[in-house]
């Protein structure tokens, strides 16, 4: 390994393939579910926001309204989410919840993708296992760093 500056631009364009190719076949695990890698994103979302409306949810994921709302009555249709009025507060607002069947669904998504990768990480060499370890803490300071 060498010494020097880093070209972070070189880094940035090998670190991104690899990125995209392990999300996209981490998302193709749950492909067979009948639920789409977008609309296990917004259960997701919505499992770590339960007071999330609507509104919050399109403007949190960067989705139009209308295609919010096909994704959101598809996911009700299934019974993995419910869209409940408030007792208290705002009576116009209409908070999204995920059912007791979107919980479990969620929980069984994360569970198909930790048992694919952890088959994949078990044919590493524990030095390898080791740099990806110590990748995380960097890896997640790239997702939290302001643009």
């Amino acid at each position: 390994m060498t010494e020097g500056p880093l070209d972070v631009f070189q880094l940035a364009n090998q670190l991104r393939p690899v990125l995209l190719k392990l999300g996209r076949r981490l998302r193709s695990e749950t492909q067979a579910e009948g639920v789409s890698s977008v609309q296990i994103t917004l259960l997701m979302v919505m499992q770590k926001n339960p007071h999330y409306t609507a509104a919050d949810l399109a403007a949190s994921e960067g989705i139009s309204g209308p295609t919010l709302m096909g994704h959101l009555n598809k996911l009700e249709g299934q019974n993995l989410i419910e869209r409940i009025k408030p007792a208290t507060g705002d009576r116009r607002r209409t908070e999204l919840h995920l059912t007791e069947k979107g919980q479990k669904f969620i929980e069984e998504v994360r569970e198909k993708r930790a048992l694919w990768l952890a088959e994949r990480l078990k044919q590493l060499d524990k030095a390898q296992q080791q740099a990806i370890l110590q990748a995380i803490e960097p890896l997640q300071h790239l997702l939290e760093a302001k643009t």
